[in-house]
């Protein structure tokens, strides 16, 4: 990311961009963060699988 210079720079554009992103996730969507470090998934439904490519 360009521009930042401070852990606190950084968290304050990581709220902005979650403030305008949060209006696509609504109740019942499907939401999947992936782990920078280890490439596995967290997922809101059971048994989702990825495969990585």
């Amino acid at each position: 990311m360009k521009n930042v210079n401070s852990i606190n720079e950084l968290i304050k554009r990581f709220e902005e961009i979650v403030l305008e992103e949060s209006n696509l996730i609504r109740n019942g969507s499907i939401v999947a963060l992936k782990h920078v470090a280890t490439g596995k998934y967290l997922s809101s439904i059971k048994n989702l699988c990825y495969t990585t490519g």
